[in-house]
C-alpha cells in the first residue's frame, strides 16, 4: 500500500514540473524499503534510525523555492488581470495576499500531518493513517479532480496560443472563430508526449517550462508598462472594490488556485537537505512571497493598462502583431505542451492504482492498461475544454472544487483526526472536542462556503 501511495505522490510532484523532488524522495522511499528489508533479514541497520535526508542528497534551499514556483507558475497566472478587474485593485491585492497566507498555512499543516502520523511525505498516506482507506481514496480523487482540470486548461491556453500565432502570420483573420478546430488540433502537439513512459530526460524539459513561464510574465508585464508609460493609468475608469458579493466569491478560487502547492508542494518540503521547521518556514515563506510579487506584477498593471478590455487569457489582449507578444504565445507553448504531459502523470498513476491496483510507478500495469487510461483522460480532457473554453472559469473551477479540498479541507480533517491520536511519542494527545479546534473547523466551513459559492456564480455568470 506504502508503495502506492509514494507512486501517486511522486506522480503529484512530477505533475506540478517538481522532478528534483520527486527524485530525492523515490530515492529517500528506496532506502528505507532497502533498510526494512535489512531488518527483516536481521541485518544491522541502527545507522540509518534517524530520519534526516542530508545523507540522501536532499534538495538546498534554492532548488525548493525554485521547485515551488515551478508548482505555481502555470496557466493560472494568465487568468490573474481578469481576477483584478472583476474584484478591483484593492480587493485583489487584499484577497491575493490573504491566499498567499492561508494557502503557506495549508501547506504548513499538511506537513505537520506527516509528523504526527509518523508517515514519510505522503499526503495520501496521512489520508489513510487518519481516515483509512476512505481518507486515502479522498487524496487521490481529488488529485485526479485537480489534475484533470489542470489538463483542461492547458488544453484551452494551447488552443488561443496557436489560434494568435495562426492570426498574426495571416493563416486566419479571426482565431475566435476558429476556437474547436484550434482545441481538436492542438491535440497533435498535446497528446505524443502522454504516450512517453519513461521520464529519464525529463528535468530539461521542466526547466525549459519553468523557462518559459517567466518569459510569458515577462513579455506581458514589459508590455503593460510601456503601454501605461504612454497612455498613463485611467484612474477614474478603474475598479477598486467587486460590483458585488457574487462577483467577490466567483473571483475568490482563482485566488486560491495560484498559490495551492500542497499536493506537489508537500513532497518538496519534505526532501530539503535541512528538514529543520525553521528552514522549511524560510523556504516556503521566500516562495510564497515571490509568487505573490508574480501575481501582483502581472495582474495590476495589466488590468491599469486594459481596464475593462482585460480578457480571461491576459495574452489575448495584447497587441497581436507585437513582437513580445508574439514571443509570449510561443513561450506560452513552451510552458502548457510540457506541463500537460506531467500533468497526466498524476491522474494516470491515480486512476491505474483505483482501476487496477497496480503501481504504475514501477510500470506494473501492461502498455495496453498505460495506453488506454492515457488516451481516455486526454480525450475526455479535450471535450470537456470544447465546452469550456473560457481559461478563466476553468481555472476557477479548478480552484473551487479542487483547491479549497487539497489546500484547506482535507489538511484541518486530517490534523484534527491525528493529533487526537498522534502517531508520534513527541506530540501530545488533543482530542477533537477541544477549544483549539475551532479555527480549523471555521477554515473547513469556510473553504466548502467558497466551493460552493465560487461554483454558484461562476457558472451563472
Amino acid at each position: 500500500m506504502k508503495a502506492h501511495e509514494h507512486a501517486l505522490d511522486q506522480g503529484m510532484a512530477l505533475g506540478f514540473r517538481d522532478l528534483t523532488a520527486a527524485r530525492h524522495m523515490a530515492k529517500k522511499w528506496k532506502k528505507d524499503a532497502d533498510q526494512k528489508l535489512a531488518g527483516e533479514h536481521g541485518e544491522d541497520d541502527s545507522v540509518h534510525h534517524e530520519k534526516s535526508y542530508v545523507d540522501v542528497g536532499g534538495q538546498t534551499n534554492v532548488e525548493a523555492v525554485m521547485n515551488l514556483l515551478n508548482n505555481c507558475l502555470g496557466s493560472g497566472v494568465l487568468c490573474v488581470p481578469v481576477m483584478v478587474k472583476n474584484c478591483g485593485i484593492g480587493a485583489a491585492v487584499v484577497m491575493l495576499t490573504t491566499s498567499a497566507v492561508i494557502n503557506r498555512f495549508g501547506l504548513s499543516l499538511i506537513l505537520n500531518c506527516m509528523h504526527i502520523t509518523n508517515v514519510e511525505a505522503s499526503y495520501n498516506g496521512v489520508g489513510r493513517v487518519t481516515f483509512g482507506d476512505k481518507g486515502r481514496l479522498a487524496v487521490v480523487a481529488i488529485f485526479i479532480a485537480m489534475g484533470f482540470g489542470c489538463l483542461v486548461s492547458y488544453v484551452d491556453a494551447t488552443a488561443s496560443a496557436i489560434g494568435g500565432l495562426l492570426q498574426v502570420f495571416g493563416f486566419v483573420d479571426d482565431a475566435t472563430k476558429y476556437t474547436l478546430i484550434l482545441q481538436l488540433g492542438c491535440t497533435t502537439l498535446l497528446y505524443p508526449a502522454t504516450y512517453v513512459r519513461s521520464l529519464k530526460n525529463a528535468v530539461p524539459i521542466s526547466i525549459t517550462s519553468f523557462v518559459c513561464a517567466l518569459i510569458v510574465v515577462g513579455c506581458v508585464v514589459t508590455q503593460c508598462a510601456i503601454g501605461i508609460a504612454k497612455t498613463g493609468i485611467p484612474w477614474a475608469t478603474l475598479r477598486f472594490v467587486p460590483d458585488s458579493a457574487g462577483v467577490f466569491l466567483s473571483c475568490l478560487p482563482t485566488a486560491l488556485t495560484v498559490f495551492s502547492i500542497q499536493a506537489g508542494g508537500s513532497i518538496t518540503m519534505s526532501s530539503l537537505a535541512d528538514p529543520s521547521e525553521e528552514n522549511k518556514s524560510k523556504v516556503s515563506l521566500i516562495a510564497y512571497i515571490i509568487v505573490l510579487v508574480v501575481n501582483i506584477s502581472i495582474g495590476l498593471p495589466s488590468y491599469m493598462r486594459f481596464g475593462d478590455d482585460t480578457t480571461p487569457n491576459i495574452i489575448d489582449a495584447l497587441p497581436a502583431d507585437n513582437v513580445l507578444t508574439i514571443v509570449a504565445k510561443v513561450a506560452c507553448l513552451g510552458l502548457v505542451i510540457p506541463s500537460y504531459m506531467f500533468m497526466m502523470i498524476p491522474c494516470r498513476v491515480a486512476l491505474i492504482e483505483l482501476i487496477w491496483k497496480k503501481n504504475e510507478a514501477k510500470q506494473e500495469a501492461t502498455f495496453q492498461q498505460f495506453a488506454l487510461i492515457t488516451t481516455c483522460v486526454n480525450i475526455v480532457a479535450v471535450f470537456v475544454a470544447t465546452l469550456v473554453s473560457d481559461l478563466s472559469l476553468v481555472i476557477g473551477l479548478v480552484g473551487a472544487v479542487a483547491a479549497n479540498s487539497v489546500a484547506f479541507i482535507l489538511p484541518c480533517a486530517f490534523y484534527l483526526k491525528a493529533r487526537a491520536s498522534p502517531k508520534c511519542d513527541d506530540v501530545v494527545a488533543t482530542p477533537f472536542k477541544d477549544a483549539s479546534s475551532g479555527p480549523y473547523l471555521i477554515l473547513i466551513a469556510f473553504s466548502f462556503f467558497s466551493m460552493f459559492s465560487g461554483i454558484y456564480f461562476l457558472l451563472s455568470k
